[in-house]
């Protein structure tokens, strides 16, 4: 109810030098509503205190000993967690082998962690992950802020430095705790030799060696998808107040990291849900579990809320939604009619860089081990029953346009039952007993293959078609020392914040990119096209980007146009101005 000048005023006297800058009309005006809304309920609260004063004071004494309680089980519960946590013993020979799929992955990993900078990557970086971290928790401007891991980036970027594989180390690492948490789910939900062939796909399959060396969130997020239903398996079995903790805490972090977690938190959810019927050892009574379903899901919400908290102050939920095109709910035809381009899309992301010969082999299996509902795994309820239930139920009410990436949450689940199809598989045809040497044959032998085609993916004859623009460092690095203090740059929106990112690694800020909204002036400008065409642009035409992202053409003399500088893909073009037309905006 104060007005802005007046508590202005008062936060003044709190500043070193007298002026609270960062205390703008527009926090004001945020804070506003949420502190009136807060005040009228402590003084509610207050009032009732007074008036039911021996009530309230048995009320609070209640509410004590019940925290005190249930801090205690929480501690006892955390015990008997991270108890059963050691007691999961590996063998020497898995251990040795876990460790190897784990290195390997490194290895195949490392080739491509200093490749080009990703058109995504440069924006997250430059809009994000380089500002301070009140910019980095409140800017949701587009939906390349992976907020969890940008806060990552962020740090590693201040403590080692912001050059391309720096910025990545994030995903790296996630990608790596990725192979043994795959491990640790398969042998949950089946045994160890289904865990540990799992772990060898996820180290070796090429798409997911492409994002744990992308400075982006999504293998972050797969990391957290694959903890989620690790937990969710350790619940079903155990009653662990801690544990059931600890899986709300993981959920939240994967909605912080990317709101897509919605997809494989739903999947959970129902798996969780179903579950009740699957109470083998009966740790719970139906009514109890479906209490601790509920809490858990309501404290998911309250944290993601918290979390994203300074955003929603910051901006109008309306504008969060307008930026991201996944949240657009399509009418029902069209997204029926979009479906199999969708689909197509998914597949194709998917089996970037795997030899179709690859992709068949895992894909025979994994039929197997969808629909190889025997006796040998170890939950009544099907995780991938719940999975695609799960999935099709979000997909009717969002009706999303959906990306490929957005599904990769799902690939270490799909590893999981083909690598069980892949066991089943080799059972079959050997006919033989699981301690037979024999049976390691057919997944040791898919293993070499899949390990021989990362090598061959990995090498930069065969991942040049996957890099999205090769040249644009060496077209930074030319033009930086050209451009001065009265030229200019003008680059096209496919391209543009690759550029952002190899200027600001030479220390020339963003102004110097033409801004046709500011209007600049100017002496000469460069400007960069790809008449050829190039992975992420396509063939792009002089004057059709001079006319959508350069100034007016009255401004410049067309006659001065010559190519400076010509590399693969890119050209660079440079135009002097008009002197009448530089003049007249002065």
């Amino acid at each position: 109810m104060i007005p802005y000048p007046r508590l202005r005023t008062i936060a003044d006297l709190f500043a070193p030098d007298g002026e609270l800058e960062s205390f703008t009309p527009q926090i004001h005006d945020a804070f506003f509503l949420p502190g009136v809304v807060t005040g009228f309920l402590l003084l509610v609260l207050g009032i009732a205190l007074i008036v039911f004063r021996p009530a309230a004071m048995r009320c609070l004494g209640a509410c004590s000993l019940a925290a005190g309680m249930f801090w205690q089980r929480i501690k006892e519960d955390a015990r008997k967690f991270i108890g059963d946590l050691r007691g999961v013993q590996l063998p020497p020979k898995e251990r040795i082998l876990l460790a190897a799929f784990t290195l390997a992955g490194l290895a195949a990993r490392l080739p491509l962690l200093s490749r080009p900078v990703e058109y995504d990557e440069a924006y997250t970086f430059y809009a994000f992950a380089r500002r301070p971290f009140a910019k980095i928790l409140s800017d949701y401007h587009v939906p390349n802020n992976h907020i969890l891991h940008t806060i990552f980036v962020r740090i590693t970027s201040l403590l080692l430095g912001d050059d391309v594989w720096q910025i990545r180390l994030t995903a790296l690492a996630a990608g790596l705790l990725l192979i043994p948490a795959v491990y640790l789910l398969g042998r949950l939900l089946y045994n160890r030799r289904a865990g540990w062939i799992a772990a060898g796909i996820v180290a070796f399959l090429p798409v997911m060696v492409l994002r744990s060396v992308s400075a982006r969130g999504y293998s972050l997020l797969i990391l957290l998808t694959v903890l989620a239903f690790i937990l969710a398996g350790y619940v079903i079995r155990k009653r662990n107040l801690a544990a059931w903790a600890l899986m709300a805490v993981v959920c939240a972090l994967g909605f912080y990291t990317i709101p897509i977690m919605l997809y494989p938190f739903s999947a959970l959810c129902l798996w969780l849900l179903l579950s009740v019927f699957d109470m083998k050892h009966r740790p719970y009574h139906w009514k109890q579990w479906l209490k601790y379903l509920s809490v858990a899901v309501i404290l998911v919400g309250i944290l993601s809320v918290l979390l994203y908290l300074p955003v929603l102050l910051k901006q109008d939920l309306a504008d969060v939604y307008k930026n991201n095109r996944v949240l657009h709910a399509l009418p029902f035809m069209d997204f029926l009619r979009t479906l199999p381009d969708n689909f197509q899309e998914i597949l194709w992301d998917w089996s970037r860089g795997a030899w179709p010969a690859i992709a068949m082999i895992l894909v025979a299996p994994l039929t197997v081990g969808l629909f190889c509902l025997e006796k040998t795994r170890k939950y009544r309820i099907p995780l991938q029953a719940a999975l695609a239930l799960a999935t099709m139920l979000v997909l009717l009410v969002q009706r999303p346009d959906s990306l490929g990436r957005i599904w990769l949450w799902a690939l270490p689940l799909l590893a999981i039952w083909s690598a069980f199809g892949i066991q089943k598989t080799a059972d079959y045809l050997f006919n033989i007993g699981r301690k037979s040497r024999l049976a390691f044959l057919l997944p040791t032998a898919i293993l070499a293959a899949l390990l021989c085609n990362t090598a061959w993916f990995t090498q930069p004859e065969a991942f040049s078609a996957q890099v999205e623009d090769p040249v644009a460092e060496e077209v930074a690095l030319f033009l930086a020392p050209l451009v001065g203090p009265d030229n200019l740059v003008v680059v096209s929106q496919c391209a543009d914040a690759r550029y952002w990112y190899y200027f600001y690694r030479s220390g020339i800020p963003a102004s110097v990119f033409y801004d046709r909204r500011a209007d600049q002036d100017f002496e000469k400008i460069y400007l960069i096209a790809y008449p050829v065409g190039n992975p992420s642009c396509g063939s792009e035409v002089v004057a059709d980007v001079l006319s959508q992202y350069g100034p007016a053409s009255n401004r410049l003399d067309l006659d001065t146009m010559k190519a400076i500088l010509e590399i693969d893909y890119a050209t660079v073009y440079e135009f002097q101005a008009i002197e009448p037309a530089v003049s007249e905006t002065e």
